[in-house]
């Protein structure tokens, strides 16, 4: 359990990785907006312009529009980021703040966690976009979207676990951080970011079922989209197994934290 003074530290150095993040840009943290914005009329007008790409799933009552498609497609991409996001900065989270490790009494154990803090601000004003154009394009907003934190909440944790992992391991294993690419590019399209898994080959149902990206999408676009209720039993296995993975992760990090400072 987190104290009262490490929350105020984490708190403090995520305010400060954002801000550092937009420093010096004309328009600040206003990219923090810009972003997803122009992230999703990119790929809306490659995937649902160009290609032709239409979203056709169960329950999709405007599965036939554009509009609907970067709906659908935006809700993938929140959840790509932000894992794409913590993955890729969490291995450098150790050997980046030497400073912070060297001193005795510094918690390191929240510099992974201010990586995921910090990508959280992102992922929060994607949702705020997301919900502002769901209204637009369908007209109104399903209250099963209140149930939207049930998807958001596991997926977390359990990215928060995979973090301590990468962190600890980035210390003694400085190629960990050039392995991220590919298993990023791997997660993106054996996901149903682009396309409902039901419309994928029944071959590769299964193993898109094992990623972390899968349960999490589907669900909250159940909730948001789709006016329907979550998979109650998926949701459940997955807020167990990331339970598991949060909880080991962490005992990783504290079992090999012990020689960071030496190999730093």
């Amino acid at each position: 359990m987190i104290s009262q003074r490490d929350f105020q530290v984490l708190s403090n150095l995520v305010r400060r990785d954002v801000s550092s993040r937009f420093k010096g840009s004309f328009f600040g943290i206003g990219w923090a907006l810009l972003t997803p914005l122009l992230t999703l009329s990119v790929f809306t007008l490659m995937f649902g312009s160009v290609f032709g790409v239409k979203w056709a799933a169960a329950g999709a009552n405007q599965n036939h529009s554009v509009g609907f498609f970067a709906l659908a497609l935006f809700c993938g991409l929140m959840f790509f980021n932000f894992y794409a996001e913590v993955l890729s900065k969490s291995t450098g989270a150790i050997l980046n703040n030497a400073t912070f490790v060297k001193k005795i009494v510094f918690p390191i154990e929240i510099l992974p966690a201010v990586v995921t803090g910090s990508a959280m601000v992102q992922l929060g004003i994607s949702l705020a976009v997301l919900l502002v154009f769901t209204l637009i394009i369908t007209g109104s907003l399903s209250l099963y979207i209140l149930l939207a934190p049930l998807t958001i909440v596991p997926f977390v944790l359990l990215v928060q676990g995979i973090a301590w992992v990468l962190a600890s391991l980035g210390v003694y294993f400085r190629d960990i951080s050039q392995m991220i690419g590919p298993v990023l590019t791997a997660s993106m399209f054996l996901s149903p970011m682009f396309t409902p898994r039901t419309s994928m080959p029944e071959w590769l149902r299964p193993w898109v079922v094992l990623n972390p990206l899968t349960v999490p999408i589907e669900n909250f676009r159940a909730v948001v989209l789709m006016d329907t209720l979550p998979s109650w039993w998926a949701l459940a296995a997955y807020f167990c197994v990331a339970l598991i993975v949060a909880l080991l992760g962490r005992l990783f990090f504290e079992k090999t934290r012990g020689g960071f400072a030496d190999v730093i």
